[in-house]
């Protein structure tokens, strides 16, 4: 079993949100050994700051987890947010490395024994985790907010990951320059299964409306907080007074203005009920009761409220200055937005919900689903998958003189395919020979990146790689893709000086082009450069020029990955001295291989969804066959939801609709991105690639994928797929790129099940040829640390 890990979460004081979570992670998550560091607990009076009374909550804030209070509670403390000092309780070395933490957990650094914390974790050696709700929209306007920016990206840099509580939680870090990869969504979170069964009480809705003084027939909105400026409660009294005579507001809380708000309800002739302060065990009723919650805050780091509310399946009406505004307020499902200040827009907002729960239009059942993300289960899985990467990256191996160190230049890498997948199986088979890997990626969208590089022990770190490099572009395009050269090129030799590698492996040829001058000074400082080709280069004067004076003056060993890409490749001028074909092998996947057991009839399509692919073709194809009587099935195995190429605009759309005509209905399984294509393989007949000449496809990945769970392959003309693929023994050679032409080849197979069968066990028979220690023998001779142990081309022709 796997050792859990040891977080250590650090609070100022018992905060009564929290707690639940903390129970949580201790009686069910076995992988988060939890102990929590306050530093104190408030007395009474210093809990009921801002509610202008004492109080203790009536629910235990520190049973049901392991926990310590470094000191005793003392009147001179404060816990409030804007108290710097007011509860420094001195060092607290001692007392944090007797907890062994293997992470610490900072909710920010606005209390100097957050401070303390984190400089003692620094001392130690122990990655600090951030765990915050602040956001831009709660920062200072004017003067103040350029050196707030300034002080909150410095301060930022102390710690070694991010836990964003919702959207903008991530907006904020990203801004502030935080590297995609170290953000991990830990969402805040309430004990929504308490507040759901209180509330659901048989007859406590109706008693507490009675109690109140609201019918059936009146709209109950209810405020529970401070009575404080930044709460704005009088917004509340102005905006239902425009509601008419059928509106109760009830409130729950008190504060300094209280007073003025209680006198302006009765300006405005507005019916309210001024409960005073409720406890927690007390709050669920009242939600209950209330057919919308208002929350007109001014500012609201998150305001968990809202969470209460929906837990009770009440509906919320916020404004846009509060920070869950974005992640739990749907208008169809759970609530509404208005702008801060804007009454007659408060008002309209409060109007809209009234209808939509008399509508049945938002119910109880869909602010619950809106909440149901928002979890203690999300939140500690964020906390584990945080700690995790921030574990790995400061334990990622380092290699000892006799091996390679490699940098892998992956900043252009966002999805992960086949051309990633295969990348990293030569990053994995190095690091199984004892190099040192460290990955430089982009900071914007590399997290399936990064969660690679974790898997194989790899460091890695973050590069410019902003703008985007085009053939043809504006003077200002080209200027800005001259400072993202320049920037990328900097933060590798940044990498480099640090890292001292013996190669840099770039995994497509614009990992050369963005790092170009870097590279070729590296080259000249004794740093081998490799470039692994999965794909074919272009043609034309532009492109000669491009590969044969910059390309080839950053690379030393060009790496195809079959003999169709290395003949293009020389039609550039690259010496053939200089290029050497290693042919791909299966990469590795976390599910596992199975016996094929395949479902008559079904074809299986694995990869972009994208024209050069020829999905379409192979939709018609499949149409044919159902017309001539076979009855035929398709899963696509391929992002069909997330960004798509403005190139390709509206291409997935088509081949949505397509599938969803007559001739196809029922027939297409779109599936998705998904990792378990070994187990979708086996329940298949036949693999299917129709990639278009325009493709020039390399050696792919999936076709070696399809003859390890024993399909017989049909596939086109395109690039390298004839070197794959033996026409009529273990598959299909299209004689055109048409659906004609594969429907015939769909139809060989398909028509003879032991024709198939036969051709699969030829399939599997084949994948032997390139089997793993083949593949990695090659690679590790290439990054071989000795030049003299450089081969020529080698020239592995498939069986």
């Amino acid at each position: 079993m796997t050792k859990p890990h040891r977080i250590t979460f650090v609070q100022t004081h018992p905060v009564q949100y929290m707690a639940p979570l903390f129970r949580y992670i201790a009686a069910e998550r076995h992988d988060l050994d939890l102990t929590v560091l306050y530093a104190s607990t408030p007395m009474p009076d210093q809990q009921g700051v801002g509610f202008d009374r004492a109080f203790q909550w009536d629910i235990s804030l520190t049973d049901g987890y392991r926990h310590r209070i470094l000191a005793p509670a003392e009147s001179s403390r404060r816990f409030d947010s804007s108290s710097f000092r007011g509860a420094d309780v001195g060092p607290v070395d001692e007392a944090l490395m007797a907890t062994r933490p293997d992470i610490v957990i900072v909710p920010g650094w606005h209390s100097a024994f957050y401070l303390r914390a984190i400089a003692a974790s620094r001392r130690h050696g122990i990655p600090v985790l951030y765990r915050g709700d602040s956001n831009l929209a709660a920062g200072p306007r004017g003067i103040r907010r350029p050196v707030w920016g300034m002080r909150t990206r410095a301060v930022l840099k102390m710690f070694d990951g991010y836990l964003a509580v919702g959207t903008r939680s991530r907006e904020y870090l990203r801004h502030f320059g935080v590297p995609e990869p170290l953000i991990f969504d830990s969402p805040h979170a309430i004990d929504a299964a308490r507040f759901a069964s209180a509330a659901d009480a048989e007859g406590v809705r109706a008693a507490t409306r009675a109690r109140i003084g609201a019918s059936d027939d009146d709209f109950l909105v209810l405020f529970a907080g401070k009575f404080t400026s930044v709460k704005r409660p009088e917004d509340l009294m102005a905006a239902a007074a425009r509601l008419g005579s059928r509106v109760v507001v009830a409130t729950a809380g008190s504060g300094p203005l209280m007073a003025e708000t209680r006198a302006m309800a009765e300006q405005l002739g507005v019916r309210a009920v001024f409960c005073g302060f409720l406890n927690q065990r007390e709050l669920p009723a009242l939600y209950a009761a209330a057919d919308c919650v208002a929350l007109p805050s001014q500012s609201e780091s998150w305001g968990l409220t809202v969470n209460e509310a929906l837990a009770c399946g009440t509906p919320c009406v916020v404004s846009d200055r509060v920070g869950c505004a974005p992640d739990l307020i749907d208008h169809n499902a759970s609530g509404a937005v208005f702008t801060m200040g804007d009454i007659d827009g408060f008002a309209h907002a409060l109007s809209r919900v009234r209808e939509a729960t008399r509508g049945g239009v938002i119910t109880r059942h869909s602010c619950r689903d809106v909440l149901s993300g928002f979890s203690f289960e999300a939140a500690a899985e964020g906390i584990r998958r945080g700690t995790e990467r921030v574990i790995k990256r400061r334990d990622a191996a380092l290699a000892s003189d006799e091996h390679p160190r490699v940098v892998a230049t992956l900043g252009n890498m966002v999805s992960v395919f086949g051309l990633e997948r295969m990348s990293f199986e030569v990053l994995r088979t190095l690091r199984e020979r004892g190099a040192a890997v460290h990955c430089v990626v982009n900071r914007w969208d590399s997290s399936r990146v990064v969660d690679l590089a974790d898997a194989i022990g790899a460091s890695w770190s973050t590069g410019y790689y902003w703008y985007e490099l085009r053939r043809r572009a504006t003077m200002r395009g080209r200027m800005l893709a001259a400072w993202d050269v320049f920037r990328t090129s900097v933060d590798l030799l940044r990498d480099a000086r640090r890292f001292r590698p013996t190669h840099i492996f770039a995994p497509e040829f614009n990992a050369i082009l963005r790092s170009a001058p870097a590279l070729w000074l590296l080259r000249r400082l004794g740093t081998r450069v490799v470039l692994r080709l999965g794909n074919a280069p272009e043609h034309g004067r532009f492109y000669n020029f491009l590969w044969r004076h910059v390309i080839d003056r950053c690379v030393d060993q060009y790496v195809p990955n079959s003999r169709f890409i290395e003949q293009e490749l020389l039609q550039h001028g690259i010496a053939a001295s200089r290029s050497r074909v290693v042919y791909n092998t299966v990469p590795h996947r976390p599910h596992q291989w199975q016996s094929q057991q395949g479902i008559p009839g079904r074809v299986i399509f694995v990869g972009q969804i994208i024209p050069p692919k020829g999905l379409d073709l192979l939709l018609d194809a499949v149409a044919q066959l159902r017309a001539r009587g076979f009855d035929v099935t398709l899963d696509v195995v391929g992002d069909i939801e997330g960004w798509e190429h403005p190139g390709y605009g509206g291409y997935r759309a088509s081949v949505r609709a397509r599938a969803a005509q007559p001739d196809l209905a029922g027939a297409v399984r779109f599936l998705g991105l998904r990792e378990d294509v070994p187990v979708l393989m086996a329940t298949a007949s036949v693999h299917c690639l129709p990639s278009r000449p325009e493709q020039k496809e390399g050696f792919t990945v999936t076709t070696l994928e399809a003859k390890r769970a024993g399909l017989p392959s049909v596939v086109t003309q395109s690039g390298a797929l004839p070197e794959m693929v033996r026409h009529t023994v273990d598959g299909w050679v299209c004689s055109d790129t048409t659906a004609d032409a594969i429907a015939e080849g769909l139809q060989y197979f398909l028509a003879d099940p032991e024709r198939a069968r036969l051709a699969g066990d030829e399939a599997r028979a084949s994948e032997l040829v390139y089997n793993r220690g083949r593949f990695a023998a090659e690679w590790a001779d290439i990054f071989s640390v000795r030049g003299d142990l450089v081969r020529p081309t080698v020239r592995t022709q498939p069986s």
